[in-house]
């Protein structure tokens, strides 16, 4: 008799076990992303517009194209910053966003609308925010 109740615990627990089914384990964000959509003056999008995100505190870059609906996604960025989102189109005038600062899991926003006029030309906007 005395076998038979440390087993019925044993089995007790392994059933408990099994009907508790997998645990999930929920990984945390230490990650943020900037995202926008790229458009000319007349509020149409732009698509293959070049976006650059530079992180100006360690100097890191990364570029890409805009799709054909003028969006672009910088996922997965360090947090911190300041950063600077830079867009061009030949034939407009360059966008500039500069003092951008990631929290952790934030999810930047950045609407670059481009002028007519030389690439050589920038609009600046800076994004820096009193707290």
């Amino acid at each position: 008799m005395k076998l038979r109740i440390p087993s019925l615990t044993l089995c007790l627990l392994l059933i408990a076990g099994i009907l508790a089914g997998p645990v999930r384990l929920h990984a945390q964000a230490t990650t943020a992303s900037i995202h926008g959509t790229v458009t000319d003056s007349s509020g149409a999008v732009l698509p293959d517009a070049t976006v650059t995100v530079v992180n100006t505190s360690p100097s890191i870059s990364a570029t890409q194209k805009t799709d054909s609906k003028g969006y672009f996604i910088f996922p997965d960025l360090h947090i911190g910053g300041p950063y600077t989102v830079t867009v061009g189109k030949e034939g407009l005038q360059k966008f500039v966003s500069t003092g951008i600062m990631l929290d952790l899991s934030s999810v930047r926003e950045v609407a670059a609308k481009l002028q007519i006029g030389a690439s050589s030309q920038t609009i600046l906007v800076n994004s820096a925010r009193s707290r």
